[in-house]
């Protein structure tokens, strides 16, 4: 597998329109955080795009430390928090709110503490074997106990959400993972966010389902 800063930029452009599209579908102010969720890839990956130029490029260069940061800033502490939050405004059910509040307050603890790391410890970032390492100085321990976290956070709403079709787009990035774990493990930020993001796309279509439930309903 070969990633690079065309294939960042043309992710990021699929993601780009998908995203208009979501938010376009969404119903109503609460599906907007979760229908938003491509639009945040799409950034995402245009931001890797820049830090691959600042490796094959030298005029981007000056400008690696800068989109390093960023794309780090959306992969550590955007997630955690507006994953959880989008998926519990959502929620109609009664039974699983109680949860997902406890999961978005510990998802905003754990972007709180991301962005602390990101500005008290030093980021880098290496382009090796087709792929972006990146770097956080962080002591091994704190990455296992933050990483736990950061998984818990992430995936467990998409999973316990009781919205149609979401449990494909929680398996597609549990499974994602898995692949991106067993393959790519020191390139594990890159590459998991890169499928993550394609995974978005389904996006679109869960919000197509549950506009079409709206319909039915309507009708009986």
């Amino acid at each position: 597998m070969c990633m690079s800063a065309e294939a960042s930029f043309g992710a990021g452009l699929f993601l780009s329109i998908t995203g208009a599209a979501s938010v376009k579908r969404a119903e109503n102010s609460s599906q907007i955080l979760f229908a938003s969720v491509p639009l945040i890839f799409a950034v995402q990956q245009i931001v890797e795009g820049f830090v691959w130029l600042s490796f094959t490029n030298p005029a981007y260069m000056l400008w690696r430390e800068y989109a390093v940061f960023g794309f780090l800033f959306f992969a550590q502490v955007i997630w955690p928090s507006w994953l959880p939050a989008s998926i519990l405004i959502m929620e109609k059910e009664k039974k699983p709110v109680r949860i997902l509040q406890v999961l978005s307050v510990l998802g905003l603890i754990v972007s709180a503490y991301a962005a602390y790391c990101l500005f008290a410890y030093q980021t880098h970032a290496r382009a090796e074997n087709y792929h972006i390492r990146y770097y956080i100085d962080l002591p091994p321990s704190v990455i296992r106990d933050k990483g736990l976290l950061y998984m818990t956070v992430t995936l467990a709403p998409l999973f316990i959400s009781t919205t149609k079709r979401m449990w494909m787009f929680a398996l597609s990035i549990l499974l994602s993972y898995i692949f991106t774990k067993l393959f790519f493990n020191d390139y594990i930020i890159s590459v998991w966010c890169f499928f993550a993001a394609v995974s978005s796309g389904m996006v679109y279509y869960i919000l197509q389902d549950k506009q079409k439930l709206k319909i039915v309903y309507s009708a009986e």
